[in-house]
């Protein structure tokens, strides 16, 4: 990556700590949806782990711009059932060993 796009070690450093050996997705918010997609309907995954680079703001931006083109594209919930997820998966509630 240094030698075929030229980069200093500062560069290739910031380059590649953003990423702390994850694959990055760059571009716009559509391109990044767009990626984000490809590897789910090429089965190279079956789920992301968000890492932004900082949680002031671009979490925020992920929410707010990528997650509305994933939902275009058919891949993120626009709503979700009710209930809890015990309810959902049809467990029992345990019994309380407080007795309140």
């Amino acid at each position: 990556m240094s030698k075929s796009e030229s980069l200093t070690i500062k560069q290739l450093y910031e380059k590649i700590i953003i990423s702390r050996g994850h694959l990055v997705f760059v571009g716009s918010y559509q391109q990044v949806a767009t990626q984000i997609a490809q590897w789910f309907h090429e089965n190279a995954c079956d789920g992301f782990n968000i890492m932004p680079p900082s949680m002031s703001g671009c979490l925020d931006e992920f929410i707010n711009y990528v997650v509305p083109e994933l939902q275009k594209l058919n891949i993120f919930k626009t709503k979700y059932k009710d209930g809890t997820l015990r309810e959902k998966l049809n467990i029992p509630k345990p019994t309380s060993i407080f007795h309140i």
